[in-house]
């Protein structure tokens, strides 16, 4: 009873108050936030590891980085895997990524070599041959980091390299940090001769001058072959001074988000695209020139350098708890996936569970033993496993089971998260990943309002306004602090939440909005960073009763273009005609093929008389038309080919986030009925009708447009005609309430209004003076981004508060997130 009481007065916070007052009631206490509720999620993304976080400086230090990847073949600029997704090669299409040869006043050569690998871990090696040398000349390899290497004036670097000779070989190495095009040396060192075996040689390097820009270079000081493996360069200086580390930038940034928790290594990167490029905890532990690595799906061969000791030692530095994701025994399912047959689910099963006995068990185990042999005897007491990333189905729902049951058999203690609902499955937190718009985040703060609380507690793990918002703007931090409002509102059922992704270099962005964002000496962080720290700094310990007015914002689609669409169904369309009195708009033609239409998700193409859409993705649409047609009559044929649904007729569609469309056969082909989009935000207010889609019969469909209605014809009959429906965006989302310990009131509202909201705010209850603080995040205009030159274009700004008692009245600006955060005095 008590939690349908804390839903019913979440859910009237979100109703129009009977005037423009800001009510808080102090005397009702509504919920307990979740301790855990702001957290980071981690992946090898964007080079977020390896040339980021990671403090290795020299790219491709292994030679491994342009190899095909286990079970794959070339196809141009791709790699194809045995089930035929194409991975493109990126930089990994220049040979010896990373290296050139320097020759200056000699003759030599650099090749890859495999004829006496360093370890099977390594099968790759450099080989330079040097013939001659001439007065003042010399001869030798050089890494360019990534990027760039940046040294700074009096700083200490740490090289290492694995060395042999071949026979006749004489001299010694010369390793040297300089610039660019070699006229400025910052560093040298003589490394002694190499002889037949393999030998690792570590010398330190002070920079004498700073440079972001630098390279290594490493010389041979005589004529004849010699053999270079895992050339390593870290700055003395890391993250907690830890070997191996962090870069200490990046790695105070994110300590600076007080993250409860860190959800790692991904992602799609657990599972990869092969079963031979997942992501291998084992491989990514213990002494780095074992490591093999693997073949990253984002576009690069991963060094595995920031393994899972690491990852799960940066955990314990910030104190965030660690949550582990395990490979489910399939690989990507938005990549052509294998599915390991049931009866091949052992080793991953048991690779899970040795994951937390290495986190976990004690020194007398085998890989608790492990873990004290990597440093760290005392166990990380990771309490978390998340089977699989992004899975979902009847095939996830088996493989979840078999993993679940092991993980109550052997680890009670550890809580399961699943990826998709399980009914009858042990889960103790279910994910939810989120990608919109930032007006959809806006639009959906009431998402959990009416959530069952029957069901497992969620976990929002990944999160991010990445769509029709630059790089990420002001805009998106508004819109997602309004949906992190109500997750807090809502944290009796949402237990956690990360943004994602959490990193991407400046030089090689796979993924359009970041949190953090940096090259090889700066960081920033996007205006979504502030708003997550925010958060994270100003998280009540419970709730209190608030009414406010949304301050909605009215939208009408009055103009548009046709499009066609399917959702998790194949589907065909032909005869297709738009006319407006008696004149046609347009009419298909299949010699023109697809010419003026614009694709948004989906495998469309023409096949014999029709439009075919192949792809079984969700929201998969094409469209075509003017986008001022007003009224018009769309006419055409559909056929279902296989699927769950049925058909997508888009009408009055501006583009892929303002449409109507008319859904036949959607919700599970339970339903028709039509729907409404304002930026890319799903308006209610449509009926629903019973109706199916049968697979395999071609249906007539009409669809007229004539002012503020709509009228559908099914196979010459009359579905339904409608009015069409205004969009009411809410542009308010607040909440309140109050730290234990300090007394503290805080206040949180996202306007995500062009205007500003003036407006009386009443604590009642309390009449005490108060003081504090208020901190604004906004700008000059909603747009506006921080970047590597600007990183403080979009900063919260704070400035001191204070009121003569519980009721004053605040000016909250256009597209702004503020906190006011005051005690009684």
């Amino acid at each position: 009873m008590r939690i349908l009481l804390a839903l019913a007065l979440l859910t009237g916070a979100h109703g129009m108050a009977d005037d423009n007052l800001f009510r808080i009631d102090t005397k009702a206490p509504i919920l307990e936030t979740s301790p855990r509720l702001w957290g980071i999620f981690f992946e090898e993304i964007n080079h977020s590891g390896d040339g980021g976080l990671y403090a290795e400086m020299v790219r491709n230090r292994s030679f491994e980085d342009n190899r095909i990847p286990e079970g794959c073949t070339e196809e141009g600029d791709f790699f194809v895997s045995p089930t035929g997704w194409k991975l493109r090669k990126g930089d990994q299409a220049i040979p010896k990524l990373g290296w050139s040869l320097v020759a200056e006043n000699a003759e030599a050569s650099f090749d890859l070599d495999t004829s006496l690998p360093l370890n099977v871990a390594s099968p790759t090696c450099a080989r330079l041959t040097v013939r001659s040398v001439g007065d003042g000349g010399r001869a030798g390899v050089a890494n360019e980091g990534y990027w760039g290497m940046s040294v700074r004036e009096g700083a200490v670097y740490d090289l290492s390299v694995h060395l042999r000779a071949a026979d006749g070989y004489q001299g010694g190495i010369t390793v040297s940090l300089e610039s660019s095009d070699g006229a400025a040396t910052y560093a040298t060192a003589d490394l002694s001769a190499p002889g037949g075996d393999w030998a690792k040689v570590s010398v330190p390097l002070t920079s004498t001058g700073t440079d972001h820009t630098a390279r290594l270079v490493l010389c041979a000081a005589g004529t004849g072959t010699v053999f270079f493996d895992l050339v390593s360069l870290f700055p003395r200086e890391t993250y907690k001074g830890r070997a191996n580390g962090l870069r200490p930038d990046l790695a105070e940034m994110v300590a600076a988000l007080k993250p409860a928790f860190i959800r790692f290594p991904g992602g799609c990167i657990v599972e990869g695209f092969t079963p031979e490029s997942a992501w291998k905890w084992e491989e990514s532990i213990g002494d780095i020139a074992l490591r093999p690595g693997r073949q990253n799906l984002w576009g690069y061969r991963a060094s595995d350098g920031f393994g899972y000791h690491e990852m799960l030692q940066f955990a314990e530095d910030i104190g965030a708890e660690p949550i582990v994701v395990v490979n489910c025994g399939i690989t990507c399912q938005g990549r052509n996936p294998v599915f390991q047959p049931m009866d091949a689910l052992e080793p991953y099963v048991q690779s899970a569970l040795d994951a937390v006995e290495y986190a976990n068990g004690g020194p007398d185990t085998k890989w608790g033993a492990e873990r004290a042999k990597n440093g760290h005897p005392e166990p990380f007491n990771m309490k978390y496993i998340t089977i699989g990333n992004e899975n979902g189905g009847p095939e996830y729902a088996r493989r979840y089971r078999v993993f679940a049951e092991a993980f109550r058999a052997k680890h009670p203690e550890i809580l399961l998260i699943s990826n998709d609902r399980m009914p009858g499955a042990p889960v103790d937190l279910e994910e939810h990943h989120y990608y919109m718009t930032p007006s959809w985040f806006a639009a959906n703060g009431g998402r959990y309002d009416e959530y069952d609380r029957a069901l497992p507690k969620v976990f929002v793990s990944e999160y991010a306004a990445n769509q029709d918002c630059g790089k990420g703007n002001l805009e998106a931090a508004v819109g997602e602090a309004a949906f992190m409002l109500g997750m807090e509102n809502n944290s009796d059922i949402v237990d956690m939440a990360a943004y994602a992704p959490l990193f991407n270099h400046e030089h090689n962005r796979e993924w359009p909005v970041n949190l953090i964002v940096f090259d090889n000496h700066r960081a920033y962080g996007t205006p979504s960073y502030h708003a997550q720290k925010l958060f994270a700094e100003n998280r009540p310990d419970g709730l209190l009763r608030v009414e406010y007015p949304m301050q909605s914002e009215t939208i009408a689609l009055n103009t548009g273009r046709v499009g066609l669409g399917t959702w998790k169904t194949r589907a065909e369309y032909r005869e297709i005609y738009v006319s407006h009195g008696g004149k046609v708009l347009y009419a298909w033609d299949q010699g023109r093929g697809l010419d003026g239409w614009q694709r948004y998700g989906g495998d469309w193409k023409v096949r014999g008389d029709a439009i075919v859409q192949d792809d079984l993705g969700e929201n998969r649409t094409i469209q075509v038309g003017d986008s001022s047609w007003t009224d018009y009559t769309l006419r055409l044929k559909a056929r279902k080919i296989e699927g769950e649904e049925g058909f997508l007729i888009l009408f009055r569609s501006k583009d892929r986030g303002n449409w109507h469309w008319l859904n036949l056969g959607g919700w599970g082909n339970r339903f028709h009925n039509l729907e409404t989009h304002i930026r890319n935000t799903r308006c209610p207010g449509y009926e629903q009708i019973p109706g199916t889609i049968e697979t395999g019969r071609w249906y007539d469909i009409e669809v007229e447009v004539k002012g503020e209605r709509v009228r559908v014809a099914l196979d010459g009959n009359t579905l339904f005609e409608r009015e069409i429906l205004t969009a009411q965006l809410p542009g308010i989302k607040a909440n309140a309430g109050r730290v234990r310990e300090t007394g503290e009131y805080i206040i949180k509202v996202s306007n995500f209004l062009d205007r500003p909201w003036e407006t009386p705010v009443s604590l009642e209850g309390c009449d005490a003076p108060l003081a504090g603080t208020v901190t604004v995040l906004q700008s000059a205009n909603r747009t506006d981004e921080n970047s590597l030159d600007s990183p403080e274009a979009v900063v919260p700004v704070t400035v001191p508060f204070q009121s003569e008692g519980g009721a004053f009245t605040h000016v909250f600006p256009p597209c702004s997130l503020t906190i006011i955060r005051a005690a009684e005095k």
